[in-house]
């Protein structure tokens, strides 16, 4: 399974995704094969648009453990700056 997000940074600091984890309504954890960022997020300067940024997340499950929905959580390498997704939903 694979999930591809783009986010923005509001910070004042580039922010590059250190860990992932994608947790499961009954409490299953798949822990990334891969995480793939191109680049850090920049933060926008001021009076410009926001800067989005790519993080793609890679784990391995079986198809029928796939199904349904996940908590998908990113962090940062000081584990300071998190990111949390609700309701990811594989088909």
């Amino acid at each position: 399974m694979a999930v591809e997000v783009y986010l923005e940074n509001p910070g004042s600091a580039p922010w590059t995704a250190a860990g992932a984890v994608l947790r499961g309504l009954k409490g299953e954890v798949f822990k990334p094969v891969l995480l793939w960022q191109p680049s850090p997020i920049l933060p926008a300067a001021p009076g410009e648009a926001s800067n989005r940024g790519r993080v793609v997340v890679e784990v391995l499950a079986i198809e029928r453990a796939s199904l349904g929905s996940y908590t998908l959580i990113l962090w940062d390498a000081e584990r300071q700056r998190t990111v949390t997704f609700s309701s990811v939903t594989f088909p």
